[in-house]
């Protein structure tokens, strides 16, 4: 099987958007030397946005790629700055993007301790539970053997799960584990 580069991995992801294909684009961002999925940055594009510095936040988006390519989170971002810039071709891709990101990351799972969601960036699972109408009422993150688990309990009451090890394991901000999951 013949490997596929990041820009070939996205571009048939977003011609069809399936678990193979996000996984695939997944893998390849994952080995991006500059792939650091640092809360840092979504907290710098946030203030640079509510700042009002929207083309600010399109050149920091543009410098983030690809390592970011497939963060929901960046792409509504972006999204709401071409927009406030009345750019609504602009606004309509990256609202796409967005979305088709979140379907990527909803594909790879069910949500499950078996079979939980693959998180890549530090706002995934949060945009995953905004998309499906919910909150975070509580949160903990699990070793659960070989993967390490956000495993969040929303606010319908119903936990989800999703498998945070590649994020940890690429962060330099490593969260204390909380408890351990057996059996």
């Amino acid at each position: 099987m013949k490997l596929l580069s990041l820009e070939d991995a996205w571009e048939e992801f977003l011609h069809r958007p399936t678990c193979a294909s996000f996984t695939s684009v997944r893998e390849c961002v994952l080995k991006e030397d500059s792939f650091t999925p640092s809360a840092l940055v979504l907290v710098e594009l946030s203030q640079l946005l509510a700042g009002e510095e929207y083309t600010h936040v399109l050149e920091r988006v543009e410098e983030l790629m690809p390592a970011w390519a497939i963060c929901p989170r960046i792409h509504f971002l972006a999204g709401s700055a071409a927009e406030a810039l009345d750019d609504a071709e602009e606004s309509e891709l990256c609202q796409f993007l967005s979305s088709t990101c979140v379907d990527g990351i909803l594909s790879t799972g069910d949500g499950s301790r078996n079979n939980p969601w693959l998180v890549t960036y530090p706002s995934d699972a949060q945009d995953c539970l905004a998309r499906l109408g919910l909150s975070v009422k509580s949160q903990q993150l699990v070793n659960d053997g070989d993967a390490m688990l956000d495993i969040i309990q929303a606010n319908n009451d119903r936990i989800y799960c999703f498998d945070v090890s590649d994020l940890i394991a690429a962060s330099a901000e490593v969260p204390a584990v909380a408890g351990s999951v057996h059996g």
